[in-house]
């Protein structure tokens, strides 16, 4: 089979390289589409992803991937063939001596899922038949998003900023509505996809290169500041920008992981922290992708969620 590999930091190539062999609680995924999100798989083509040291190379990239069951081992339980499933893997055992890693192994043409009965990742998770599979890549980043909002949590009434304008961006900013936040303001560099926060439903939007996103969270907060935070993209000098909009008690959470400066460095962030107001909190946690799948699903069904507004190119 073919499959993406970052053969060291800043080399990306195309191999031929063994379809993945199942164990009994396993089962071999052909795997259909995966998205390719520029916050993690960039920084992990140029080796600053904070994650993952330079032992992870050469590895096989990709962790927003949907595919087919094609075969279940003898002790599967939770899957079946045919069965469409979310984040399937390219990986090997170390004595199959193939010499290459996984980075999540999500773009290569077949791939792994082990049953969660038997200590498998719980993000395997099935979707409809019938959904188009490049759309349904898009769910692995709603789920993230919406779980995150939901973990902190946001609350009706409260005002939101969202720092970033990308598929992340978008989908905090449409979240953060639906959940009843308002008013919700996404800020980003480029007037298109800030187009299509607006008819996604924020109630403004702010493009750096003209404006001033104080002043614009200052008029529409009546000069409060906003009650909630969120960088978006993995940039440590927006979170100051985000203490510099937040209000006096307001809260900035972190969700973009900033690259690394070297490869395989941990090395602490530096913040500005008089940027911020007499109170304020910085919270960096995670997302539980999982949680709110049927939820996500009902939200596509309903047309509720349409999964092509947060992607570009196919």
């Amino acid at each position: 089979m073919l499959a993406a590999v970052v053969e060291e930091p800043g080399r990306l190539a195309v191999r031929e390289l063994p379809i993945p062999e199942p164990d009994e609680t396993e089962c071999l995924v052909q795997i259909l589409a995966c998205a390719i999100c520029n916050g993690t798989d960039r920084k992990l083509l140029d080796g600053h992803f904070r994650y993952v040291g330079p032992d992870a190379y050469p590895g096989i990239l990709g962790h927003e991937s949907i595919g087919r069951v094609v075969h279940c081992g003898s002790k599967v339980e939770s899957f079946q063939e045919g069965d469409l499933v979310l984040r399937p893997q390219a990986r090997y055992r170390s004595e199959q001596g193939v010499g290459v890693g996984c980075i999540w192994g999500g773009i290569a043409q077949y791939g792994l899922v082990k049953d969660p009965v038997h200590g498998g990742n719980i993000m395997h998770q099935i979707v409809p038949p019938d959904l188009d599979p490049v759309e349904a890549t898009m769910l692995i980043t709603l789920k993230e998003t919406l779980s995150w909002l939901q973990r902190w949590p946001v609350s009706p009434g409260q005002s939101v900023v969202v720092l970033g304008s990308g598929p992340v961006g978008l989908s905090f900013g449409f979240f953060a509505k639906l959940l009843g936040c308002g008013p919700v303001i996404v800020v980003g560099r480029r007037d298109e996809p800030l187009s299509r926060a607006l008819s996604l439903g924020v109630d403004a939007v702010v493009n750096t290169e003209r404006d001033d996103p104080a002043d614009v969270v200052r008029h529409w907060t009546s000069g409060k500041g906003a009650d909630r935070v969120i960088e978006a993209v993995g940039d440590d000098s927006l979170v100051e920008l985000g203490l510099s909009l937040a209000a006096s008690g307001g809260r900035v959470g972190i969700y973009g992981i900033s690259p690394t400066e070297t490869i395989g460095d941990m090395e602490r962030r530096n913040l500005d922290i008089a940027k911020g107001r007499n109170e304020w909190a910085v919270e960096f946690f995670g997302p539980q992708e999982w949680a709110p799948h049927e939820h996500m699903l009902w939200l596509v069904r309903k047309g509720i969620v349409n999964l092509r507004d947060y992607f570009t190119h196919v």
